[in-house]
């Protein structure tokens, strides 16, 4: 009965010990309602905490009196780390992928990868300062992004 309670102490200290490692390397600088620069439809990217491990995120703009939503996002700790999720296409197909975190020497870029996805197979965030960002995709066959858009703080 001893060594049942030692094994489930050790195993919810581990669990723990990840949970707080992940909890200090999220990225709480992405919080906020960002606009996206382009000519068009005014559009945004807004990213809520939902705990101390989950972030959910939402692209959306505006037509006439509508809001419209591109599509939904979330970072939470998967194992330890921050994994980000999204909708992509793999085999022509639809999907909600998790893209896992490479491991960056410089904190300002944040780079998300899934090895299956065809597009996204990365995402990068890089931000300049405390209110501007740039975010890119890049498929599968190529290094050069893909979709690469401006993003200013508006909260």
């Amino acid at each position: 009965m001893r060594a049942l309670f030692f094994i489930l102490l050790m195993v919810l200290t581990y669990n723990a010990s990840l949970l707080a490692q992940c909890r200090e390397s999220m990225p709480y600088w992405l919080l906020g309602t960002w606009e996206i620069q382009n000519n068009g439809v005014p559009s945004f990217e807004q990213w809520k905490n939902m705990g101390d491990t989950l972030f959910v995120g939402r692209t959306y703009g505006f037509v006439s009196n509508d809001t419209i939503q591109f599509d939904e996002m979330a970072i939470k700790c998967v194992d330890g780390k921050p994994v980000y999720f999204m909708h992509a296409s793999m085999d022509t197909k639809r999907v909600f992928a998790g893209f896992s975190l490479t491991e960056q020497p410089d904190s300002l870029e944040w780079t998300f990868v899934n090895p299956i996805t065809d597009f996204p197979h990365a995402i990068t965030y890089m931000r300049y300062g405390n209110n501007e960002m740039y975010v890119w995709f890049n498929d599968n066959k190529s290094d050069d992004p893909l979709i690469d858009v401006k993003l200013i703080r508006k909260e």
